[in-house]
């Protein structure tokens, strides 16, 4: 889930990063100054080959002050309204449905890393079929989409949402990481995507890539939806996330298409 700030690819390693420099006092003398230096020439962008592990950067949406009010993030303390069955695609994994903290798919596979930014991802194989397709399609036109994220146990969780609440509070926090439990990544259904050109990283810029537009467009021919939309943090208590997208099968990824609702929505109606 979507939400950004510093995070490493292979999952966190840990996810934060910064700098300063100190004034130089300089003497008089009677030497003539030297000449300035010349800058160095400004390096290329390097872009990594998949299967490395770039440093990764999330970064949130969070509507300018006085705008639009800012939805009521669900504290961790909320009691939870109904645990689900992840083994069900369609459970409601929200802000008031949780998964057991001991739940893992008993089919998870690794992606391949010609289609991910590193070795060790994994999905459920429903999934994983989806995506092998779907990269292979976008493959096929030029396009280089980029698995980042899949399957998130409970523990990882913890770490994640511990940190940023450290960084930044509880309520921030919980707009742009779930309270452990409450991970749709949890399921091994959901895929968090991102492009060289967009760096590697989890950034609302990546909306605006060849990648991000094609799976817009295409994503749901493939069983997959788009969890947090954008202006819709007030109905999923999430900023939006161009980034996150949830295996449903093409025939209920059609339905939620075809509804107008956000997946929240549409899988609290079931």
């Amino acid at each position: 889930m979507s939400r950004r700030v510093g995070l490493g690819a292979a999952v966190a390693a840990a996810l934060w990063a910064g700098c300063t420099a100190s004034p130089v006092a300089v003497s008089p003398t009677s030497e003539p100054a030297a000449p300035p230096t010349q800058a160095a020439p400004t390096a290329m962008p390097t872009v990594l080959p998949l299967g490395t592990v770039p440093a990764i950067t999330i970064t949130p949406v969070f509507p300018p002050p006085g705008s639009t009010p800012e939805p009521t993030a669900t504290p961790a303390a909320t009691p939870v309204v109904h645990v689900v069955n992840g083994n069900d695609l369609l459970a409601p994994v929200n802000k008031r449905n949780s998964l057991p903290a001991n739940f893992a798919p008993g089919d998870l596979s690794d992606v391949p890393v010609t289609m991910a930014v590193r070795a060790g991802i994994r999905l459920r194989r429903a999934a994983l079929e989806a995506v092998q397709a779907m990269v292979a399609e976008a493959q096929a036109q030029g396009l280089q989409p980029v698995v980042i994220s899949g399957f998130r146990p409970y523990q990882e969780q913890e770490v994640l949402y511990r940190g940023y609440v450290a960084r930044m509070g509880e309520e921030r926090a919980s707009r742009i990481s779930a309270v452990p439990g409450h991970s749709e990544h949890q399921m091994g259904t959901t895929i968090d995507f991102s492009s060289p050109s967009a760096g590697y990283q989890l950034e609302v810029a990546f909306e605006a890539t060849r990648e991000g537009r094609w799976l817009l467009q295409n994503a749901v021919r493939f069983g997959f939806v788009l969890s947090y939309p954008r202006g819709k943090e007030t109905v999923t208590g999430y900023a939006y996330e161009p980034w996150h997208y949830r295996y449903l099968g093409i025939e209920t990824a059609s339905a939620v298409n075809a509804s107008g609702l956000t997946l929240t929505e549409y899988l609290n109606q079931r």
